[in-house]
């Protein structure tokens, strides 16, 4: 983990309670990442030490929760194993669309796969592979849920 989040040069990291230690072992080797936000763990980003680590509500709670004028929709960070089996980047141009337009992949796979809204998906396939990450992002897109361990999820 801390390979992948070094090579992708990412600035933030955002993780939960439960994946705090694993998190927290990869961040000490990722030098670049300025804010580790922590989700449900006040306590732990506090008692770590380090100034990186913030508890998630409260670095989002200063700002609106509604859209920001002129914000811009990022992209998936893929990576492939290529030909000396260590994994690499691929640095995709960034759309050039607000958050409320459709990808243009998704506008044309969101109509084959029929993804609607309120839609429950379930993936079994994992999502570092572009296929799957593709067919989940459309879908939550689109309005739909997750199913993991039979209990519904938005």
């Amino acid at each position: 983990m801390a390979y992948i989040v070094d090579n992708s040069e990412s600035k933030v990291l955002i993780t939960s309670r439960v994946n705090f230690a694993v998190a927290g072992a990869a961040l000490a080797r990722c030098l670049r990442v300025q804010r580790c936000l922590v989700v449900d763990g006040r306590d732990l980003a506090a008692a770590r030490g380090d100034p990186r680590y913030v508890d998630y509500e409260e670095a989002v709670s200063p700002y609106p929760q509604a859209p920001l004028t002129g914000e811009w929709l990022g992209t998936a960070m893929l990576y492939s194993s290529g030909t000396t089996g260590r994994p690499k980047g691929i640095l995709r141009p960034l759309p050039d669309d607000p958050p409320s337009k459709p990808l243009p992949t998704h506008r044309f796979l969101g109509g084959v796969y029929q993804c609607v809204e309120n839609m429950v998906y379930l993936s079994p396939a994992p999502l570092y592979h572009a296929a799957p990450h593709v067919n989940v992002s459309m879908a939550i897109r689109s309005g739909g849920t997750g199913c993991r361990d039979g209990a519904i999820r938005p």
